[in-house]
């Protein structure tokens, strides 16, 4: 029986609950829109058949959900049925907890169809039919570029409010949270879905022998924007493709987001770490002990396992220095301190000596528009293959070029030029140097770089 459709989406709506278990299972299993006919038949008996509308359940049975587009297809042999795409849409659209995340492979798609296509449209001639169904298809695609990045950022937002949330019970002390697990969660998300999302539409990424999305866009948009006839579709494309790229700013606070939340587990798993296998030593060495005599049970100062460790190292020698000034009586213990804190009252404080010479540590005025600066001249020529001082040929390049230069932009150097070396050409030294500019310095361990990459 042939039925309006609004009235089954009616129906699904009612009992999206259902339709969101199917959803479920289609995101567990390869994402393929297939699905048990045992498992609907359950969920249909479960809820659907019990509606107190007797309509219902005889419009979302499977023969009716089939007939009228619903479901595609009920392989009887194999037993699965295949969902439309478009009603997997709509429940992804009503709960952005499901909301399939955009991978790295789908992106590409969606830039190589945008390539090709700009690159085809560059070449036809402007009062073709062939160029304006392509500017038609290529509207198309931006359309369903701008819905999926949407629904994407909505969806990770979601998900690293979630990570948010475990981390701040973790934080707390919550031992039902593991360090592992949600160190875990976070770099899998971090770079499976957000890093690439976040690639996608940056402005400043290149690739080698081919355009990113973004440089596809522009590059169609100035082309048409040179002739005077089509200024109009360049000005239409460039407000479409900025509604697209204002998402790059969101998906960098989830980025920084993230990577904070790295850092931060990424210690205190290292410390988990350290402490298990600490511990499993400690184990394996006890089992030789175990042995049930009187004599060789007890572990010793001598043990291997002791040799091994070096948070000991030194307590000896302290106890035999301060044990005697520590060990106090106990009913004079409180007189004694209180003498020693009037005696400490009663000096006067040496007033230092002015120093025109001051370390400082925190970055003032670290600003968007300082970073961009940098940046920009760091990246306005290419960089020498091999440096040898990281610090010192920054402080050099930047004190030469920048105005106000001050020595904390060394830091801000360090920080936009780091990201783009490659972590197989840096080499961390023991050698520790000092710069000095005006009232300042800074002490750090040198740093060397045998070539480095502009970008991707």
């Amino acid at each position: 029986m042939r039925l309006n459709r609004d009235i089954l989406i009616t129906d699904i709506i009612r009992h999206q609950t259902v339709f969101f278990s199917l959803l479920d299972y289609i995101d567990k299993f390869d994402g393929a829109l297939e699905i048990p006919e045992n498992l609907y038949m359950r969920l249909y008996r479960d809820s659907i058949e019990k509606d107190q509308d007797q309509n219902v359940p005889t419009r979302l049975s499977i023969d009716s959900l089939t007939e009228n587009g619903v479901f595609i297809h009920n392989d009887k042999n194999m037993g699965t049925i295949t969902i439309e795409k478009v009603i997997v849409d709509v429940l992804r659209f009503l709960d952005t907890k499901r909301s399939k995340e955009l991978t790295s492979v789908e992106l590409e798609q969606l830039r190589k169809r945008t390539y090709s296509l700009t690159c085809d449209i560059r070449k036809m001639d402007s009062e073709s039919d062939a160029f304006t169904d392509s500017m038609a298809s290529l509207n198309l695609l931006l359309s369903e570029v701008h819905s999926k990045v949407k629904e994407n950022v909505a969806g990770l937002h979601t998900q690293v409010g979630e990570i948010g949330k475990d981390y701040q019970s973790y934080d707390s002390g919550n031992g039902e949270v593991s360090v592992v697990d949600l160190y875990e969660r976070v770099t899998h998300l971090y770079r499976k879905y957000v890093l690439p999302c976040y690639e996608f539409i940056d402005p400043a990424l290149e690739m080698k022998q081919t355009l990113s999305f973004s440089q596809s866009m522009q590059s169609l948009i100035q082309y048409l924007a040179e002739d005077e006839s089509m200024l109009s579709q360049s000005n239409r494309l460039q407000y479409r493709f900025s509604a697209i790229s204002s998402y790059y700013k969101d998906l960098g606070g989830l980025v920084k987001r993230l990577e904070q939340f790295s850092s931060f587990l990424e210690h205190d798993r290292m410390q988990f770490i350290a402490v298990e296998k600490a511990f499993t030593t400690l184990m394996d060495n006890m089992t030789s002990l175990r042995h049930g005599m009187k004599k060789n049970r007890l572990l010793t100062p001598t043990s291997e396992f002791f040799k091994s460790l070096t948070i000991f190292d030194g307590l000896q020698s302290q106890k035999l220095k301060y044990s005697v000034k520590s060990n106090w009586d106990t009913h004079i213990s409180a007189m004694k301190f209180k003498e020693f804190l009037s005696i400490l009252s009663s000096k006067e404080i040496e007033k230092k000596s002015d120093i025109n010479i001051s370390q400082h540590s925190s970055l003032e005025n670290r600003d968007e528009d300082r970073l961009k600066a940098i940046s920009k001249l760091l990246f306005s020529s290419q960089l020498p293959e091999h440096v040898p001082d990281l610090h010192s040929f920054l402080f050099q390049k930047l004190k030469e070029q920048l105005q106000d230069f001050w020595l904390g932009d060394v830091l801000l150097g360090i920080q936009e030029i780091y990201p783009v070396i490659d972590d197989q050409n840096v080499a961390h030294t023991r050698d520790r140097e000092r710069l000095e500019y005006g009232k300042y310095y800074l002490e750090y361990l040198v740093i060397t770089t045998s070539k480095v990459q502009n970008y991707v």
